[in-house]
This record gives structure tokens, C-alpha cells and sequence, in this order.
């Protein structure tokens, strides 16, 4: 088993804990149906876990971003609104940023967004989201 397809089933099996969630398809790991709060119909996720920030990026970023994106559009079951994250498993420079700093939209050199609809999402973020714990206490 690959590293990459580990920490796919790894979130897969932390975020059952708390969501209805199931493997996803094509570029789309996991699918995931969350609770928000003050929103009743709540929050689709569609994710894509890579092994680390080296595993997607350059001119490839874009790709990865519009094919996540075009599958949640071709969800012909959506109820809600959806958001695509991209899930980094592990720390960049082997160092975990803080919870604030791991969520965040990947720019183009201009500085506009690839998508409104797609965030980053680190470790630092990921795992305590997840496990519902508090960051500070991981």
C-alpha cells in the first residue's frame, strides 16, 4: 500500500467518527457530508488527500483544482452547497504549521484564486478538523 492511499483511508476512517462520509471517485478521495453550524442543510466536502504539498503543484495545481471542482458540479445528487479541499498528509520541511495557517486558497501568480470554491487544507488543520480535538491539544 502506498503512503498516499495510508492517509487517504486514515482521514476516511477519522472522519466516519463524526460524518456520513465514503470514498469518492476518480480525483475525488473522499465525499463527505458534514454539519454546519447555523446552516441546517450543512456542507459537502469533496476531497483529494496527497501525501504532501510536493505531490500536487506548478502547473499541475490548476488540473488538480478543475477536475475536484467539475466533479462536485457533475454530482448529480447534490443537496447542498460543496466545497473542494485538497488535503495535505504531511508537514511541509517535516515542521506543522499552526491550525490557522494550514487552511488556505492556493493563487495564481496574480494573486486570484484558482477557485472560490477549493481550499488547502495541511495537517495542522486536517487532523485536529477531523478528530474534532482541539489543535493546541495535538
Amino acid at each position: 500500500m502506498s503512503i498516499g492511499i495510508f492517509y487517504q483511508f486514515l482521514l476516511l476512517e477519522l472522519m466516519r467518527r463524526r460524518w456520513n462520509v465514503f470514498d469518492g471517485y476518480h480525483e475525488g478521495d473522499i465525499v463527505a457530508d458534514i454539519d454546519t453550524p447555523g446552516f441546517s442543510k450543512g456542507l459537502r466536502l469533496f476531497m483529494s488527500v496527497k501525501k504532501s504539498v510536493d505531490t500536487v503543484g506548478g502547473r499541475d495545481i490548476g488540473g488538480v483544482i478543475n477536475r475536484l471542482e467539475n466533479m462536485a458540479k457533475q454530482e448529480k445528487n447534490l443537496t447542498r452547497p460543496y466545497l473542494c479541499v485538497l488535503c495535505i498528509a504531511t508537514p511541509s520541511g517535516s515542521k506543522l504549521a499552526s491550525y490557522e495557517e494550514e487552511r488556505y486558497m492556493r493563487c495564481r501568480k496574480d494573486k486570484s484564486p484558482y477557485s472560490l470554491n477549493c481550499e488547502f487544507w495541511g495537517p495542522g488543520f486536517i487532523f485536529p478538523y477531523t478528530t474534532g480535538r482541539r489543535h493546541d491539544s495535538i
